[in-house]
């Protein structure tokens, strides 16, 4: 009787034991076979890779490092993240579409407006207004530069539109003048008054054509305020 009691009990101790080790199995599987959380993939930037600027504008093919194939993100890569910003921009007459500034709130800033504005690439047109900017064409007009120094450039009388309307004081004919070489294709120049009056509002107006060696025009010592650089 005692040898069947041992056995009885023997086997039943090989019976638990044999239960423990299935279930520590059992949860070592379940814990390696539970998914691992993993980090969404992060986004790679654009290397910063600063350029070399001489400010150059060309006519139809580049402002600086900004080309005709340029976006947004390669104007990161140029001129490092703190220096391109996205903004909502008026592109004229009210349009107000999604733009990109480069050196936001300096004298060198400038505005890109994009043929595809979705993924911001492919300039459409580069609007620089910052006096004393570094922007220059053939290093002779920039912001800044005065009526009788781009008179002495074209070598002949040009025209402009007059005042109060969507495009004033804009360059419309160099009469073949030097200055039309270095402005084609695509360059806009707009001029201000620097001496306004009450006259030249009342008598330049409009966007018929004028001569800018009209009196009106030369008193009021108008400066190059606005350049467009136009890539369509």
């Amino acid at each position: 009787m005692k040898f069947i009691f041992y056995y009885i009990l023997s086997l039943t101790l090989m019976i638990v034991s044999c239960n423990n080790e299935q279930q520590t199995t059992e949860v070592k599987t379940d814990s390696s076979s539970a998914p691992k959380q993993t980090e969404p993939p992060k986004e790679e930037e654009e290397e910063f890779i600063p350029v070399e600027s001489d400010g150059a504008i060309v006519p139809g093919r580049r402002v600086d490092a900004v080309k005709v194939n340029s976006s947004e993100k390669s104007m990161i890569r140029d001129y490092g993240k703190n220096k391109v910003v996205s903004r909502q921009l008026d592109e004229g007459e009210g349009n107000i579409v999604s733009a990109t500034v480069l050196f936001p709130g300096e004298k060198n800033e400038l505005e890109v407006f994009w043929k595809d504005a979705v993924n911001k690439q492919n300039p459409r047109l580069i609007k620089i207004k910052g006096k004393g900017a570094m922007w220059n064409i053939d290093h002779k007009i920039s912001i800044g530069t005065d009526l009788e120094t781009l008179l002495a450039l074209n070598k002949k009388p040009f025209f402009i539109t007059g005042c109060c309307f969507d495009a004033p004081f804009t360059v419309i004919n160099w009469n073949n003048g030097s200055v039309a070489k270095l402005t084609v294709p695509g360059v806009v120049i707009r001029l201000t008054p620097t001496v306004n009056t009450a006259e030249l509002n009342k008598k330049i107006v409009g966007d018929e054509s004028y001569p800018v060696t009209d009196n009106l025009i030369r008193n009021a010592k108008m400066e190059v305020s606005t350049i467009i650089v136009r890539f369509d």
